[in-house]
């Protein structure tokens, strides 16, 4: 199996294809995102789940295909997905933070426990969207939903700055770190 080196992969493949650029996070209100789901629970509250494009990381369990992870959006599955996205959303790479946080907020309003009712956002991989994920948090604590981010955690170790940006959302943005392996051989391996 060949290896990639992540940080070298995600600069030259995934972020021009997402977001136009190499660097490593973006600040714009953007994200390229291939499904949504609205998911009820018993409690009367639900969660938009939102699953974006582009990983850096080939992880041995993932589900995703590698056109997704890639973020290629001239792949026939990709441009399926996304031809299959609502309204505002169809058809863009990337989508307008604002228009996704519209799309779940108007999904939200039907749940009757707001407190325990958001956005969770899954990968790929979520951290490269920066702006999106703070616009989006903006947006739902206003209303009084959270919003979960899964992630590699990644980027975070790249820039020991990247949460600043998140100051004051920290009663509505939880982060979910997915820890692959505990030790760099079986991280090497399972990656």
């Amino acid at each position: 199996m060949k290896t990639i080196k992540p940080l070298v992969f995600d600069q030259n493949v995934i972020r021009p294809r997402t977001l136009g650029t190499k660097d490593l996070f973006s600040d714009k209100p953007e994200i390229a995102i291939y499904k949504l789901r609205r998911i009820a629970k018993d409690d009367g509250a639900g969660d938009i789940s939102v699953d974006v494009m582009g990983c850096n990381f080939r992880c041995a369990h993932c589900w995703v295909s590698n056109s997704l992870l890639g973020a290629d959006v001239k792949a026939p599955d990709v441009q399926k997905k996304l031809s299959s996205l609502p309204g505002p959303l169809k058809n863009k790479v990337p989508v307008d933070a604002n228009d996704l946080a519209d799309y779940a907020l108007k999904r939200l309003a039907g749940f009757e426990n707001k407190k325990l009712s958001g956005v969770s956002l899954t990968g790929g991989e979520t951290l490269p969207y920066r702006g999106a994920i703070k616009t989006i948090a903006e947006r739902l604590k206003k209303e009084g939903h959270y919003l979960n981010v899964d992630t590699t955690g990644f980027l975070i170790a790249q820039d020991e700055n990247y949460l600043d940006a998140f100051d004051g959302l920290q009663d509505t943005l939880h982060f979910y770190v997915s820890i692959k392996a505990l030790s760099p051989e079986k991280f090497e391996q399972f990656t």
